[in-house]
């Protein structure tokens, strides 16, 4: 909206420049002296009002995050719940058709981003069988560093034992952000919980049964 409103007031002061030189040269050449003075001050004042629009509109920054990106989520049938904490300016957890979950936060010491993360919880019963794995072997636990940080994401919770790995990515606080960039982010971090649970469910099937 912002730029289709730039866009217009940028076209009024084209015309209004063009139509005020154009009666202006014309005033000049029939020797309208007074017409002159008339339209060059009318031609700068409308060039004055437009440049003071253009610039507000510029100047116009998105604050309200959480209702912009809530607006964008409920286009794709996610449904929201609060989810308040001390430190955060907002967080809620967003919930896809599939019951996906991702948490959407701006945290109140890092304004400028939105923080995106997930959550990947290991199975009860499949537990004690992971505990086996990543205890006598640390393979698999740095397998999953190494992937992680190949995806380029954040991660927490990734040492022996497994039982909750926390993934985080981030996104600047920017009223150039677009619907397109943020679900894109989104599609993100739930690629990298996949991975996750790909990595897991392999190292579980290529494990002893004892």
């Amino acid at each position: 909206m912002a730029e289709a409103l730039s866009t217009e007031i940028i076209a009024v002061l084209i015309v209004g420049a063009i139509l005020s030189v154009g009666a202006a040269i014309w005033a000049a050449i029939l020797s309208w002296g007074p017409l002159v003075i008339i339209v060059f001050i009318g031609g700068v004042g409308l060039t004055l009002f437009a440049t003071n629009e253009y610039k507000k509109l510029r100047g116009k920054r998105v604050t309200d995050f959480e209702s912009l990106v809530q607006k964008w989520l409920y286009k794709y049938r996610f449904t929201i719940q609060n989810t308040p904490q001390p430190n955060a300016l907002f967080q809620f957890m967003a919930t896809d058709d599939a019951g996906r979950k991702v948490i959407i936060a701006q945290l109140q010491g890092d304004k400028e981003y939105l923080t995106i993360a997930a959550a990947f919880q290991i199975a009860p019963q499949d537990q004690a069988k992971l505990d086996r794995i990543t205890r006598g072997n640390s393979a698999t636990v740095e397998d999953l560093k190494i992937e992680m940080a190949r995806f380029g994401i954040g991660f927490q919770g990734i040492t022996h034992p497994l039982k909750t790995i926390t993934l985080e990515d981030k996104l600047p606080c920017s009223d150039k952000l677009t619907e397109f960039e943020f679900m894109q982010r989104v599609m993100f971090v739930r690629r990298a919980i996949l991975l996750i649970q790909g990595l897991i469910n392999r190292a579980l099937k290529l494990s002893p049964t004892k």
